[in-house]
């Protein structure tokens, strides 16, 4: 008898120290902090960094594109026109002023090779003295004294003052040198430079104006 309520005792003393563990164990589960977030937590810090990331983009993509600017400067071609670059040069008007072709870079020149003694060229300074006066294209009319036939300086440039032309430009070049560079074998001869200084065409003989300033239309 007394052994079995001795069990029993043994028993009782277990099942409470079994229950007592485990309110124990519930305890400090419940007193540890947890490594887990909840979905508004997680969802905010997912938040934080898509913007973070956005926000690297976007200034990733503003260095890119401030790169790509510089590259684009960089390589910019000088060369728009197809053609060889025009021979540069610098001659005196009849009135004695230094004029140079790079004078007018970025501007669309029309150069006219002529001689006095040319009835074609006589036939189309009135249509050079109106084209002169375009803002669109410089006009530039070239005469070489003493060659070719030509007139000397002075002579030329009495005669030609007599003609009253207000608005064309007449350049000397006094050894042809110019002419030879340009390649002139007749006059006239038009000469036509994009704003890049790039010889685009040279054509021998008359072209009046219409044809000219629709040449130029091709040309930047």
């Amino acid at each position: 008898m007394k052994k079995n309520s001795l069990i029993i005792g043994v028993v009782i003393i277990v099942v409470i120290g079994l229950i007592l563990f485990g309110g124990a164990l519930n305890k400090n589960d419940g007193d540890q902090p947890t490594n887990e977030m909840t979905n508004d937590e997680m969802t905010k810090e997912d938040e934080m960094m898509n913007k973070n990331m956005t926000t690297e983009e976007d200034m990733m993509d503003e260095e890119m594109k401030d790169h790509l600017n510089a590259v684009d400067e960089m390589n910019e071609p000088v060369m728009m026109n197809p053609g060889v670059m025009a021979e540069d040069f610098t001659l005196k008007d009849i009135q004695g002023n230094e004029v140079s072709l790079s004078d007018y870079k970025g501007q669309k020149v029309y150069i006219k090779f002529w001689a006095s003694w040319c009835s074609i060229c006589l036939a189309g300074l009135d249509d050079i003295d109106t084209l002169s006066m375009s803002e669109d294209i410089k006009v530039l009319t070239i005469v070489a004294p003493g060659e070719k036939g030509e007139m000397k300086e002075e002579a030329f440039i009495k005669w030609f003052e007599g003609l009253n032309y207000e608005h064309m430009e007449v350049l000397l070049d006094k050894d042809g040198m110019i002419q030879k560079a340009f390649n002139v074998r007749g006059f006239p001869t038009s000469a036509f430079v994009g704003s890049d200084q790039i010889l685009v065409q040279v054509i021998p003989g008359h072209i009046d104006n219409d044809m000219i300033l629709k040449t130029f239309e091709a040309i930047y």
